[in-house]
């Protein structure tokens, strides 16, 4: 438990272990007796990685 919430705490560290940073998030949550939905994550973590690649304009042309 205590490497899965580290790896959900420091989501700069793991940005590009999509499954790992999944797999956490479902123990956790799992512990809680909850479920989760892969699929959200996963258009979730894309949606993410997407907005972080496209970096604004600063300055003219």
């Amino acid at each position: 438990m205590t490497d899965a919430l580290y790896v959900v705490r420091t989501p700069e560290r793991f940005h590009n272990q999509d499954a790992l940073r999944a797999n956490a998030w479902a123990t956790l949550k799992g512990l809680r007796g909850q479920t989760i939905d892969q699929l959200r994550i996963c258009r979730m973590q894309r949606a993410m990685r997407a907005a972080s690649a496209v970096q604004p304009m600063i300055g003219g042309a």
